[in-house]
């Protein structure tokens, strides 16, 4: 029987390019733009231009397009403004690249303070903060920041796991250990995760 062990929570963050004119968006306004009932810039901020709103995520089968897809959606079909690259890197020179772009990228990956090529991502793009509520009032809406993913304030989170099948103690049970203990959790810490064993 394969063991399952919780090793952090992920986030998707949603990124936007630096001239965007909103900060924040409700979880239901990124439904709409999935699932193409919101196509344009102008039905979220009726102050701007009717440029469409392109959806990019790191890959059309990536973990992310399946839990938006899932989680947020409820199973409903993507719509077609909705695009895929191929990795995250590709999503962040996209949108920084494309004033009516919206990326959805792992948290790890604008979070890691001593990796040089994550820190240069930090002056071409903009982490949206998420809303609760369409009300977009100040004080609501919540950026994928360890403590918000700890207290399960900002919404598009997810569990990560490692499942090991090892019918004896081996090199994944090892592994696995390893990722539950104190160092594997401070590296996952590090990366941007929140950890599931470390102290808080």
């Amino acid at each position: 029987y394969p063991k399952v062990s919780k090793l952090a929570v992920d986030a998707v963050a949603v990124i936007a390019n630096l001239e965007c004119k909103d900060s924040v968006l409700s979880i239901s306004t990124v439904k709409d733009i999935l699932t193409g009932k919101i196509v344009k810039w102008s039905q979220i901020n009726g102050n701007v231009n009717s440029q469409p709103v392109k959806l990019v995520f790191d890959n059309k089968e990536s973990s992310i397009v399946k839990f938006m897809r899932d989680s947020v959606c409820q199973g409903v079909a993507l719509g077609g403004n909705v695009f895929a690259l191929d990795k995250n890197e590709e999503v962040i020179k996209f949108v920084s690249e494309n004033s009516d772009a919206i990326g959805l990228i792992g948290v790890s990956w604008i979070s890691d303070r001593s990796d040089s090529l994550h820190l240069s991502f930090h002056n071409k793009i903009k982490v949206m903060s998420i809303s609760h509520k369409d009300d977009l009032t100040e004080g609501i809406s919540y950026k994928p920041y360890q403590a918000y993913m700890y207290e399960g304030v900002y919404p598009f989170t997810r569990g990560v796991y490692v499942v090991n099948n090892e019918p004896y103690s081996g090199l994944l049970s090892r592994f696995a250990s390893f990722l539950t203990n104190d160092k594997g959790q401070r590296i996952l810490y590090k990366a941007g995760l929140f950890p599931a064993y470390a102290p808080i």
